[in-house]
């Protein structure tokens, strides 16, 4: 279930246009989840992007995108 819900807000970043990778290839143990580089955002994209994936995290959501 948790691989799934990984690939649902890759998707749902995706659809709404940000660039993110499967955290698989960086972790060891933990549980899926995703990678953001966040280092050349600017403030603005920082918070477009951080809206995006607050959306796409509530509950009942699925690739809801902004």
């Amino acid at each position: 279930q948790t691989g799934f819900q990984e690939q649902v807000r890759l998707y749902g970043l995706a659809a709404a246009g940000w660039a993110v990778r499967p955290g698989d290839r960086y972790r060891l143990k933990s549980p899926p989840a995703i990678r953001i580089t966040t280092s050349t955002l600017g403030s603005a994209d920082a918070q477009t992007l951080a809206t995006t994936l607050a959306a796409l995290l509530a509950p009942g959501s699925r690739t809801r995108s902004t």
